[in-house]
């Protein structure tokens, strides 16, 4: 379902109540069509996505999944180190530099997090989040198809990280299709608890995301959150 920020919003929700998340609304002007694309996102879930995790959960072990979801995020790592620097953050980007090299070797291919396990941690950072920095505004509130929430500021900032990663010069359709669908997998195993809990017991699962999505957003700007994975340190 919100493959993009859905595992930001679901790291919010394991110390918030759902209560507290509806306090803080973002514009939304757009709701009618953002409720019926999370409305073709829920069904897309529902029909393809949670069948699918809970195939993938039941068949790999636990070991597999975790090296699965290292190998997702070390390919990610050229993107944080390009965000790091353009927000002045030199120590994420020297963290991130290294944690790609040495996962990418002692960490075979990054399967395991051997940098992790020395103590080297990386701050997850992308173009909406450096947009941010440099004070751009969110802008409207938006739903989008198979990516989930997002801002008018965020998904520009999905086209910048777009040309920050190198792997998206690979001129191979069975790589990008097979990245893309491992990413989405890998986010709704780790946050299928969230994602099942929301949908079958808040009032309105739509707003609950819209609340949840933006204070997680605003916090990830000032670092006073983190966007990893559910599970890592």
């Amino acid at each position: 379902m919100q493959f993009r920020h859905i595992l930001s919003i679901a790291t919010l929700m394991a110390s918030c109540s759902v209560q507290s998340l509806h306090a803080a609304e973002i514009a939304d002007p757009l709701e009618p069509m953002n409720r019926g694309v999370f409305t073709f996102n829920e069904y897309a879930d529902m029909l393809v996505m949670k069948p699918v995790t809970q195939a993938y959960d039941y068949v790999v072990p636990d070991e597999g999944k975790q090296g699965v979801s290292n190998v997702i995020r070390n390919l990610q790592m050229p993107v944080y180190f390009a965000n790091s620097v353009l927000q002045g953050d030199a120590e994420n980007a020297f963290a991130s530099v290294w944690s790609f090299m040495l996962n990418s070797t002692f960490g075979v291919a990054g399967f395991f997090d051997f940098a992790g396990a020395t103590g080297l941690h990386v701050r997850n950072e992308d173009f909406g989040q450096t947009l941010g920095v440099w004070g751009v505004g969110r802008g409207p509130y938006i739903v989008l198809p198979f990516f989930g929430p997002s801002s008018l500021r965020d998904s520009t900032g999905i086209t910048g990280d777009f040309f920050f990663d190198p792997y998206n010069m690979i001129k191979s359709n069975e790589f990008i299709v097979a990245r893309i669908g491992l990413i989405g997998l890998d986010t709704r195993y780790r946050n299928a608890t969230i994602i099942d809990d929301i949908m079958e017991q808040s009032f309105d699962p739509y707003a609950t995301f819209r609340s949840a999505y933006d204070q997680q957003r605003q916090a990830a700007i000032v670092n006073t959150t983190s966007n990893d994975f559910i599970g890592e340190e």
